[in-house]
């Protein structure tokens, strides 16, 4: 007999609600527990990744992962003529079915055999049903709760003794048949081609780590030494301050940046000394306008330091500004320079203001009230659209890259607003 574990993190609890999968674990054993089969890879949902904090997933992380269409063929390749067992079975299968009909597939309903069920049956004697009391209960080590393929092993290694839990007490047979039987494919389901298009957690970690490092590796391509005293700094920092607008640094951006380096013969040297000022130049404004005390604004530093790539001089460099520039006991408001400029905002934004969420309807009326004229929509007459994430992969956001529209990360806009978050 063969089953195969499943596992998922999602947007959010209802696909009703058009939330989406964003990981995907699944594991098919025989009925003594020998591993067939694994799949285990982040899913780029088009669309925002959720409450972060639960799941860990963010936009960039799910960016360049495969889309569940792409999967789909293999997912049933390796469900296919199995019993489906997964912990809250009902949620996982709903969410698993709903995607297999979004890709087009129409097939007869996955149904699973769930461990929290059987559980409570064969251990009545338990209060809680939740996978960590089970690992607890019967021994079983539960690492990053949470990640799709962690819970996916643990439930495994749960049903294995429950199945022979029940096995020593009933014996081997009758086992499946107060639940179900294996999933049968119908005749003609189109089989999968080529290899499997996954992007694991850890695939995702190192290609967030070789995006943030563009500006370092494209410095590195610069001469060592170049004698020349003539060197366009603002035009630089002006393009910088454009390119970090959104808190990201595409190849683009970073080639267009090495461009005007050759163009104006800099070194790696007086790059490195360039990045430095802007990051002296930002913590600065920071620090005049009272914003500095903001755990926001130092992630937002952290942030733009490891852009720069020099994470290392950041602590440096604040204590050489705060040195300088002695910090207010309340903020001067900045006069904003957009005044009359269409903007629009995606996601769930995360800033709070005077112990207030700033919800997109907070976030319409503070713009308004500087002077900036409120979109709903995307087109290509909007000037500015703001992020609660520099990596969102909302419709709006894909619209705006496409149609060449800034782009800016949503600690960026309230700084250019004068507006103190926290």
């Amino acid at each position: 007999m063969k089953f195969t574990i499943i596992d998922l993190e999602t947007t959010g609890f209802s696909f009703k609600s058009h939330d989406r999968i964003i990981e995907l674990s699944l594991i098919s054993i025989d009925d003594s527990g020998h591993v067939i089969d694994t799949l285990d890879t982040l899913l780029n949902p088009r669309r925002d990744t959720g409450c972060v904090r639960v799941h860990g997933i963010t936009p960039q992380m799910v960016s360049s992962a495969p889309t569940f269409e792409e999967l789909a063929p293999h997912v049933l390749d390796i469900i296919s003529d199995s019993i489906v067992v997964a912990h809250n079975a009902r949620f996982d299968t709903s969410f698993l079915n709903h995607e297999l009909a979004r890709a087009g597939f129409q097939l007869p309903p996955i149904k699973g055999l769930c461990t929290m069920d059987l559980s409570g049956r064969l251990l009545p004697e338990l209060s809680s049903r939740k996978l960590s009391v089970l690992c607890d209960y019967l021994d079983i080590p539960l690492e990053h709760a949470h990640r799709a393929y962690h819970d996916c092993l643990a439930t495994k290694e749960v049903f294995l003794k429950l199945y022979h839990h029940y096995q020593a007490e009933h014996g081997p047979e009758g086992f499946l048949s107060p639940f179900l039987a294996p999933y049968r494919l119908p005749q003609g389901t189109p089989c999968p081609t080529g290899a499997r298009p996954t992007q694991a957690r850890e695939q995702a970690s190192l290609r967030t780590q070789e995006a943030d490092n563009r500006l370092k590796r494209m410095i590195h391509r610069l001469p060592a030494i170049i004698p020349s005293s003539d060197i366009p700094i603002q035009a630089y920092l002006d393009i910088l301050d454009d390119i970090l607008a959104d808190r990201i640094v595409t190849t683009a951006e970073a080639q267009r940046l090495f461009e005007l380096s050759e163009s104006y013969g800099i070194s790696a040297a007086q790059a490195l000394e360039i990045h430095e000022t802007y990051l002296h130049q930002l913590i600065r404004l920071y620090l005049l306008d009272g914003t500095m005390t903001s755990n926001l604004m130092k992630q937002d530093l952290e942030k733009v330091a490891a852009l720069l790539g020099i994470p290392e001089r950041l602590d440096t460099a604040i204590k050489q500004a705060s040195s300088k520039v002695p910090i207010p006991e309340s903020p001067t408001p900045t006069q904003p320079t957009c005044a009359g400029q269409t903007v629009c905002f995606t996601g769930e934004l995360c800033g709070q203001l005077e112990g207030r969420t700033i919800d997109r309807a907070l976030a319409q009326e503070l713009a308004r009230a500087r002077g900036l004229i409120v979109k709903s929509s995307v087109s290509r007459k909007l000037d500015l659209l703001v992020l609660a994430d520099p990596h969102s992969q909302s419709t709006k956001a894909r619209k705006a890259r496409e149609l060449g529209i800034k782009l800016m990360a949503e600690t960026t806009f309230w700084h250019m607003l004068g507006i103190r978050v926290s």
